[in-house]
């Protein structure tokens, strides 16, 4: 007799070595032995006969591949499903090994690197332009576009470190408008975009909507949300910025649809270092970016999720729904850095053309 597919799901289920849910709906109807011993010793507040956590809950209709908070620690969450079946395999991030004080001290290091340079690049641009040389003025803007990665990578240093750090560590999150921050870093995008002859687009994200984090790490954020679709968005193409509230979340997508993010890389998208495939060297980053955006949404309690197949990548922050009583609002920034270096040329600068970067512009 052939055994059925609910059998051979189940037969598979107990065999992941990873520890492992069970689910029907929304309800934990089995653990695997794994998942058994793993709940035992760590205090996970997951019972057979029981709905999951919400952080849990949102992987059944969001995402293959993600992570989330559990009792204090972060999981990284793969999905798979047949009917009304699904099985959610978790795995523990380890802690970061990297120490602060050397992230800091790399930073520091950049920053006294690139402030001669920056200021050479002033000096010299008059100059260039009095030669009315064409290739002088395309020299110039490669000159500056890799000032802006420079900086750029410092950016992402300094972040991952704060991102690091003990949540006792940080500085107690504010009120902000998430509404007008996601419509004011898409509208500092959309000239940036279209360089690219591609469309962003964004739904839901009218009127004013308070929650408690930090404006400056959830701006980023989004930056490196972009960044990443334009780099996989072809020219014709569009990138979504989809915003939806609910009484217990608020839950913000970003959704290109490029080439896809290939099966076999799917797993490992949130790993620290982990270089995009099938980008130019110029093109890829530290590696960092997902890491951190995983970071920041952790710091206040939330979630990511992420869907990849052939002409849809989405990728869905999830933000507890709720404000600090204890502190004012914060207004978003999303406009130039310090020293006036646009905040969005420089978080866009790896997935822009050297176009972007001619002296008229950005001056």
């Amino acid at each position: 007799m052939i055994p059925s597919t609910a059998t051979l799901f189940s037969q598979l289920f107990r065999k992941i070595s990873h520890p492992s849910i069970l689910v029907n709906g929304t309800i934990c109807i089995e653990l695997n032995p794994a998942a058994m011993e793993y709940t035992q010793n760590n205090n996970l507040p997951i019972q057979v006969g029981m709905p999951l956590p919400e952080s849990l809950s949102d992987f059944l209709i969001h995402s293959t591949v993600g992570n989330c908070e559990i009792s204090g620690s972060i999981y990284d969450v793969n999905t798979f499903s047949i009917d009304d079946s699904t099985i959610l395999v978790l795995q523990k991030l380890q802690k970061d090994s990297v120490s602060p004080q050397l992230l800091a001290s790399i930073t520091n290091k950049l920053q006294d690197s690139i402030t001669p340079l920056i200021y050479a690049c002033h000096l010299i641009t008059p100059l260039l332009e009095e030669t009315k040389n064409p290739q002088a003025t395309r020299y110039i803007s490669i000159f500056n576009q890799n000032c802006y990665r420079l900086i750029r990578v410092m950016n992402t240093l300094s972040a991952f470190e704060k991102a690091s750090k003990s949540p006792d560590d940080v500085p107690p999150l504010e009120n902000l408008d998430i509404a007008l921050l996601c419509r004011r870093v898409a509208e500092q995008t959309v000239p940036l975009a279209k360089l690219l002859d591609i469309t962003l687009r964004q739904e839901g994200t009218e009127g004013c909507h308070i929650i408690r984090g930090s404006a400056p790490d959830f701006e980023c954020m989004l930056y490196h949300l972009f960044s990443n679709a334009m780099k996989f968005t072809p020219a014709g193409g569009e990138i979504l910025l989809h915003m939806k509230v609910t009484q217990g979340m608020v839950y913000i997508s970003v959704v290109d649809n490029g080439s896809g993010i290939p099966e076999h890389i799917l797993n490992t998208v949130f790993a620290r270092f982990q270089k995009e495939h099938g980008l130019t060297e110029t093109q890829a980053g530290l590696g960092l970016g997902l890491t951190l955006v995983r970071k920041t949404a952790a710091l206040c309690g939330g979630t990511v999720a992420l869907t990849s197949k052939k002409g849809e990548t989405r990728v869905t922050v999830s933000l507890p729904n709720r404000k600090n009583e204890e502190t004012i609002l914060c207004s978003p920034k999303a406009g130039p850095e310090p020293g006036g270096f646009s905040n969005a040329l420089v978080e866009l600068s790896d997935a822009l053309p050297s176009s972007a970067f001619y002296p008229q512009d950005i001056e």
